[in-house]
């Protein structure tokens, strides 16, 4: 990947067992490296990653956040307050485009008027956002449907 694929890196702390580790991160679109410091990532393999369709939820914590993964593993930052509020606002909108199993424009019908909106398919639900700008940015979507709450479902030519 280029620097250009690159959306935040930092030396952070990792919670190793007990213990604080320093190491360097860098996330990207659909996953986060780290490495033993920076020199390092620019010339050797990541030490580790994750894969951001992996992560099930993130947690604030107190002095960082907690990637809850769909393994059930955990991989817990440490960083000051002004460091975890960029890597959250960075981070929380790349899990949710991560986690989608589709996403597309589609033309809906409400009181005779047919619009257009995109479509996001997760796995339990079906999100409508007013643009894919909109999705992109991480805005909460104009309205959300359970898939197990849809009943019936018509499709027109």
């Amino acid at each position: 990947m280029t620097s250009q694929d690159i959306i935040r890196q930092e030396t952070l702390g990792i919670l190793k067992k007990t213990k604080i580790q320093d190491r360097f991160c860098v996330l990207y679109k659909d996953r986060l490296d780290y490495f033993t410091n920076e020199e390092s990532f620019q010339s050797d393999p990541p030490r580790g990653h994750v894969s951001l369709n992996e992560v099930d939820s993130v947690q604030a914590d107190e002095d960082g956040f907690t990637l809850k993964l769909t393994s059930g593993q955990v991989l817990t930052l440490k960083m000051k307050e002004e460091s975890k509020q960029q890597w959250l606002s960075a981070l929380q909108p790349l899990v949710r485009i991560n986690k989608a199993k589709h996403v597309g424009t589609l033309n809906a019908e409400r009181k005779g008027k047919v619009t257009s909106y995109l479509f996001v398919l997760y796995e339990d639900s079906l999100d409508r956002h007013d643009s894919e700008d909109d999705f992109r940015s991480g805005q909460e979507p104009r309205g959300s449907q359970l898939l197990s709450a849809i009943e019936r479902l018509t499709v027109k030519d």
